[in-house]
This record gives C-alpha cells, structure tokens and sequence, in this order.
C-alpha cells in the first residue's frame, strides 16, 4: 500500500512539473538603477540561470545598466525553484538532453582539426552531439580524429521558446530606408544578440537588413518609443544669475517640466543658485539614426574608454554627446554612434566600423597542410633528353606554359610562408590534359586528407575533381578562366569574368570623368557591350565599323569629329 501511494505521489509531481513548463511564458523587465540579477531573479520568484538562458549577452557577474531590457520566463512558479527543479528545467531547455528533434532537411560536411571537439562542434552548427553521433555511427565506438570527416544534419530555425513570447511585452517595428540592425538596436537600447534573438528569421551569417522588413522589439513596460526621449537625466548644478528662459535656450527644454521634474524649485521659489537640478537628456530623433548621419561600432570585451578613443579618433566628449549611454560605464556589446564622416584606424562596411585584422597574427604554425596540384606538365609530350625540342613545346604549347608559370609562382608563395613557419606538403600530379589519366589519379589518391586542390586546367577534369573533393569538404581553385556550369560551394575561380570587370571599368569611368568626350567603336558581335556602354554613359558617342566582306574598318574623317568635340 505505502509502495502504491508512493508511485502516486512520484506521479503527481512529475505531471506537476510538465504543466509547469508547458504553461510557461515570457515577460520583459527594463532594468532599474542598483538593481541586481539576484534581485531581479527574486522578484520574478525564478533562478538567475533562468534569466541568462534567455540573455545571451550577459553574464554571470555582469553589472546591469539601467533600462537594459531583460526577457524574464514566467510561469515557472510561485516558489522559490529547488535545485531538482533547475535541473529539470535544464533538461526542458535541452542543456542536459535535447529535446524531441525533426527530421534534417540536409546535411553540411565537416573536417575535424586539431584539438576540435564533439562539444565544439555541436556548438558551432547549433546541433547536439547525439545529433552528430547519430548521423555518424563510428562516434559511438570511436574517438574524434583529427582529418575525420562528419555528417553534420541540418534543420529549420523553428524555436518553440521564441515562439512563447508575449506578444503584448513587444511591438512590430518596420525598418526604414539606410537603417542598419546597429542604429535600431541602440534606439530600443538592445544589443545585437537580443535583436537576432527575438527575430529568428534573421541571418546570423549576413547583417542584411531591407526597407519595410518587420521585426519584433521590446515594448517598455507603460510606455511606448514615441515618450522614451527623456529615459536618461544627468545632474545641472545651478551657476548665478540662471533664469527659466536661459535653461530653455541651453537645454531645450520647457521650464514646465524641468518645473515637474524637479518640485523642490517650487517649493525653494525658483531655479536658486547652487541648486542641483535632473536634466533629461534627450535622444536624437530616431529617424536621423541612419546610414546617412552615423556609422556604428560594436564595443568589443575587455575594451577600455582609452584605447576605444584612441582607435575611433574621437575625444572621450564628443563619443558621450552621441553616446549619453556611455555615463553608466562601458561595456562589451554596446553599439556606439560615430559621424559618418569620422576616421580613425578602423574600416567602413555597410555602415558598421570594422576592426582591421592582421592575418599573420591568426596563422597556426602547428597545422602543416597539404596541397595537391593537378596540372599537365605534358610530360607525355616532352624528350627530357632533347633540350631544344622541350624549350620549343614550352614555347608553344599554352597548357605547359600556364601550367610551369601556375607551379613556379606557387614554390615562391610556399617559399615566403616557410619563413613565417608554416610548413606545407606539397603533392604534384601530371594529368596529360586527360579526364581518364585524371580520374586514375583520383583512384590512387585519398582527398581525405588534403586541404586544397589547385587545377586541374580542362573542364571535364576540373569537375570530376570537384565532385570528388565535395564529399570531403575540400576547396578546389580553378587557376585559370575556364567555362564551366560547376555550380559546387567548393569550386574558387582564381579569374574574374569579362562581365565584372567591364562593370568596374565603367564604374572608375563615371567615378573620374569631368567633362571629357566618350567614343564608342564596336562591331556587331560586340554590339551588346556597345548597349551597355551607352546605358551608363547616353552622351556618348558611337563611330559605325564598316564590315566588309574582305575589310573592316572605321570612316577616318567621321572618327576625327567626334574625337574633336
């Protein structure tokens, strides 16, 4: 009997704790000055682990600045959670297990480096490591090694926790013309992770935003963005001889509510001197937050107020004045304004500041890679012994000329790295220009192991080697224009198109021409270049070829006038 109502307790209380999270919901908090985590957690009777789960930009120990907005889970109880709880709760939030996962609609390969690990990589594509084992059975009898090439399932961005949100603690917000996720993300006062947080749809491998998109933002508790100009005071100390009507011209701001805001002037007879008296500070306009009057820039860790001044070339004063943010301290992952005309020792891109990186400082001398050319030397084709008859089909024969040009200037590049302390193996192969000589080569070589093809030159072969070198995630650079419909993510072209650079070309044209003549000369197989010519510039002018039977060429006294113009 004891055994029986034993197992009805258990039972009861398990299907307690279901309810409890199937009935979950979420709430936002704006943060009020010397309010604590802890304190936070208290009142809304949840754990501190709760509110970083859905607060990816804080961390434990983090001071909080007021008017951060916090997404808070509700629901959860009405006491205090134990730590059987918590646990349970991890579990439901797939910390410990993952929850009941959909099928992939795909699949991406990954190469295992050095010192990579299952974690690591669970973490990287969003997947759990069971996700991973499950679509890699060797896993479940056989360590991660390096070289090792994974299966890594890919499934639709749906999250049910996002989807739970209150729809009453946020508003729809439509982007406007030139605004970037930066400027809106400082005009709500959210970081850039809540931004991408509280709108999944949004890339994570792009900053692409479009006119008119929609997207979810905090709504303030008992407010809405239209009376948030006045969230911020600073502290005005009184100088003599200060009269409502100068406040007003200095500040901006009618004497009724510097009145409202502070009773004691009321209550004193007036603005004395001496007194110190709240000021909002209002923000700017949030329609002139675009990529018209601002860049912005993203407060990196362990950054300080010096070297940030240092970097932007811009005084401590002037950031404030754009930033009044920046009075409650700095910190890692704020979005700052910066004039869109400012310079400093950063570079520009789509309206966000980007720190310079310097490439040899990532290199990992650890690593030694292998390269594999396939290339035809033509050696089929050549009598070693013979020096006149080599040097004649090295001058003659384009295949062998780009192919020791391509290898040569590849052993001074490997040369120069060598000094830097890279070490690389190097495996060369002579196709003969030949799909069957290539895929013999394919056959004795495992492209398990290498980290990049170069070559082959001929089409057919430079596909069987892509579709090859695919399965294991291998690059393949194409080192020479060749038209091809390869349309694999791990085929590089080291060429650009006609088309580009003709773009480009016409592009520095209108970027430097003043008031000089544009004379077009184009025959009828050229003439939809001549169309696009005049597309971009319709004031120039066009000399007829004369095409003949025998003969092609221009009428002289015609191209003479328009070059006189």
């Amino acid at each position: 009997m004891n055994g029986l109502r034993k197992y009805l307790i258990t039972l009861l209380f398990l299907v307690f704790l279901s309810y409890t999270a199937s009935a979950q919901q979420f709430v936002t908090h704006a943060v009020k000055e010397g309010e604590t985590l802890e304190s936070i957690a208290k009142h809304y009777r949840v754990t501190p682990y709760n509110i970083l789960k859905f607060n990816k930009e804080l961390k434990q120990g983090d001071k909080l600045l007021p008017n951060t907005i916090l997404v808070i889970p509700a629901g959860i109880g009405k006491q205090e959670p134990s730590s059987r709880v918590v646990m349970d709760q991890k579990k439901l939030y797939g910390e410990e297990e993952a929850v009941e996962q959909q099928p992939p609609v795909g699949f991406r390969s990954h190469k295992v480096k050095k010192r990579e690990t299952l974690y690591g990589i669970a973490k990287r594509y969003n997947v759990t490591e069971q996700d991973i084992k499950r679509y890699n059975k060797e896993l479940y009898s056989n360590q991660l090694r390096k070289r090792m090439v994974l299966r890594i399932p890919r499934y639709l961005n749906v999250s049910k926790e996002r989807d739970s949100i209150l729809a009453t603690d946020f508003e729809v917000y439509t982007v406007a013309p030139k605004e970037t996720r930066w400027s809106i993300a400082h005009k709500y006062g959210i970081t850039i992770d809540s931004l991408v947080g509280l709108n999944p749809d949004l890339s994570r491998l792009s900053d692409y935003l479009r006119a008119g998109q929609q997207l979810r933002l905090p709504k303030l508790p008992g407010s809405s963005l239209e009376n948030q100009e006045t969230q911020l005071f600073s502290s005005y100390t009184v100088p003599p001889k200060m009269n409502f009507y100068r406040l007003e011209k200095e500040f901006g701001i009618p004497s009724e509510e510097i009145v409202r805001l502070n009773p004691e002037i009321a209550q004193l007879g007036g603005l004395k001197e001496g007194m110190v008296i709240r000021i909002p500070e209002k923000k700017l306009d949030p329609g002139a937050i675009n990529t018209d009057n601002f860049i912005f820039y993203e407060v990196k860790p362990k950054q300080t107020v010096f070297s940030l001044t240092r970097k932007l070339g811009i005084s401590y004063d002037d950031l404030l004045l754009l930033n009044p943010d920046l009075k409650q301290g700095l910190k890692a992952g704020m979005v700052l304004k910066l004039p869109n005309d400012q310079e400093g020792d950063f570079e520009v891109r789509n309206a966000l500041v980007l720190d310079k990186i310097n490439l040899l400082d990532s290199i990992d001398v650890v690593h030694r890679p292998k390269i594999m050319f396939v290339l035809p030397f033509r050696l089929d084709r050549l009598n070693l012994k013979d020096k006149e008859s080599v040097e004649t089909n090295i001058e003659n024969r384009n295949d062998i000329k780009y192919s020791l040009g391509l290898y040569s200037g590849a052993l001074i590049a490997l040369d120069s790295i060598a000094k830097l302390g890279v070490s690389v193996d190097v495996v060369t192969h002579d196709n003969h220009l030949d799909l069957a000589r290539t895929k013999e080569i394919l056959f004795r070589e495992s492209l398990s192991d290498v980290d990049a093809v170069i070559g082959p030159l001929d089409e057919l072969s430079l596909k069987e080697v892509a579709v090859r070198a695919s399965a294991q995630g291998t690059p393949v650079i194409a080192p020479v224009p060749v038209k091809s419909d390869i349309s694999l993510n791990n085929v590089f072209f080291s060429y650009t198109s006609d088309a580009v650079l003709r773009k480009r070309m016409l592009e520095q044209v209108a970027r430097n021409r003043n008031d000089q003549n544009i004379v077009v000369i184009a025959d009828q197989k050229n003439a939809a270049v001549r169309d696009s010519i005049l597309g971009k510039f319709p004031d120039a002018q066009v000399v007829a070829v004369l095409e003949e039977e025998k003969n092609i060429g221009v009428n002289r006294d015609k191209l003479a006038s328009v070059m006189s113009m």
